[in-house]
This record gives structure tokens, C-alpha cells and sequence, in this order.
């Protein structure tokens, strides 16, 4: 990937979904406290449907981004590694 895309391109795309999220979607949509203390038990939410996007949803992507997280981490101390 070139050097211009990682350090303009990607955080411009990232907070053009962040930005979008909060304008569109709301706070509710990035934080599962929050949207469960504002809208668990209102009329048309399902529980079993609200904890899976509220609750699992965010933890799984959580759980895959420090895994991936950590993918990234040693494959760069091998890099580094190799070069000496």
C-alpha cells in the first residue's frame, strides 16, 4: 500500500464513517451503554435482536480487532528480525 494511502487517505475514509455515524446513526449507534440506557425496552425493539446489535456485535469486532491487532504486532517485530 503506498505511503500516501496510509497516512491521507485511510483517516480521511475512517472519519467519514465516523462522522457519518454520529450524524446519521446518533451516539446510540457507537456506544452500548448508552443506547441501552436510552432505548432497552422501547416499543418495537426486540431484546434478543437489541443485545445482538448493541451488545455482540461490538464485542465481537472488538475481540477481531485486537486479535488482528496483534497479527500486525508480530509480524512486524519477525520484520525487524529478518532485517538485522
Amino acid at each position: 500500500m503506498p505511503l500516501f494511502v496510509k497516512t491521507r487517505l485511510i483517516p480521511f475514509i475512517i472519519s467519514g464513517f465516523l462522522t457519518f455515524s454520529l450524524v446519521y446513526i446518533g451516539i446510540p449507534g457507537l456506544n452500548p451503554v448508552v443506547a441501552s440506557s436510552r432505548l432497552m425496552g422501547c416499543p418495537g425493539l426486540d431484546l434478543q435482536w437489541f443485545m445482538i446489535t448493541y451488545w455482540l456485535c461490538p464485542v465481537i469486532g472488538w475481540m477481531l480487532a485486537v486479535k488482528l491487532d496483534k497479527i500486525k504486532i508480530v509480524k512486524k517485530k519477525q520484520h525487524k528480525k529478518k532485517e538485522k
